[in-house]
């Protein structure tokens, strides 16, 4: 049986930000971005740091303020996200957030939605120096949140976070939109009002 619920926040709650931040300006999300973004998702450096990073030495440098800009911009909920099913399933499931994310946004993200009044605990990556290729970051979060993981569920949009979370004995659905979320937590014994 299901007792607590575990949920991502890019591609889930909210849009992803950061590949589409670069990429819809025209700026390739090469290896030099995604290290500086692994780096800053890891708290290792700050959101200034992150950028600088990210430009140096390219011939993309002047598009840094329309990224940065887009970023933000695309802080916003997920048009087919999970937050409508948090909220049904709130007071009947412990639920909270294992995300790999930078602190900045991760609080934006946070007071923006009021995720607080939802979700205990919120774990960001960058927050606690591991991400969700390590399963440390996982068996940080039952911890917090004090629940069993074989009783505990994980959804994410990508597999590897899936992968990592199962092997601490979590189990997990692979979030493909609102729909089929509903019909794979129902298989858990999971009910929402959106259950036909």
């Amino acid at each position: 049986m299901i007792n607590a619920i575990f949920w991502d926040f890019g591609g889930v709650i909210v849009n992803d930000n950061m590949h589409p931040a670069f990429e819809d300006v025209g700026v390739p999300y090469d290896a030099q971005i995604k290290a500086a973004w692994r780096d800053h998702r890891l708290g290792k450096i700050d959101q200034k740091t992150f950028y600088e990073r990210a430009f140096a030495e390219t011939a993309y440098a002047h598009l840094r303020p329309r990224v940065e800009q887009h970023a933000e911009e695309l802080l916003e909920l997920h048009p087919n996200g999970a937050l409508p099913i948090i909220k049904q399933l709130q007071g009947r499931y412990t639920q909270g957030v294992i995300s790999n994310h930078a602190r900045e946004w991760g609080r934006i993200i946070v007071q923006k939605f009021n995720l607080e009044a939802l979700l205990d605990p919120i774990v960001i990556s960058a927050e606690v120096g591991m991400d969700k290729t390590d399963p440390e970051i996982f068996r940080y979060a039952l911890e917090k949140a004090n629940v069993a993981a074989e009783k505990s569920l994980f959804v994410d949009n990508t597999e590897y976070c899936l992968e990592t979370a199962a092997q601490v004995g979590m189990r997990g659905i692979l979030f493909r939109g609102r729909e089929s979320l509903v019909r794979e937590l129902r298989a858990y014994g999971i009910e929402t009002r959106q259950s036909p």
